[in-house]
């Protein structure tokens, strides 16, 4: 049986969340974002991913190769796609929550 949150989860979709990749983006014209209507699992899952890249970079980074300056700026695009899907799925599932509470409240008055 699936908890509470799992369900949320399962029925919540991320709302469009703007990100700055490159230096020269700004929020006002972003190149890229994570888009509106995602399934909050499928956001979830694609963060792990990317941090699990992430990990295993930096992993051998740290045992003295060192990252290039090329290897550095896609951990930083990779680290704010990661947090972009993250706080996407956030929002999404505080407005399923917000949502539903709301949902009930007016039940209440009804009933």
């Amino acid at each position: 049986m699936k908890t509470r949150n799992q369900k949320v989860a399962k029925q919540a979709k991320t709302v469009k969340t703007r990100f700055c990749a490159f230096a020269g983006d700004t929020m006002e014209h972003p190149m890229f974002s994570v888009n509106a209507g995602v399934p909050v699992d499928s956001a979830l899952e694609t963060s792990s991913c990317l941090l699990d890249t992430l990990s295993r970079l930096l992993t051998v980074a740290a045992d003295g190769k060192g990252l290039s300056s090329d290897e550095s700026a896609a951990v930083l695009i990779m680290i704010t796609q990661a947090k972009s899907a993250l706080d996407a799925a956030l929002e999404g599932i505080e407005r399923q929550d917000d949502a539903a509470a709301a949902q009930v409240q007016s039940l209440e008055m009804v009933g």
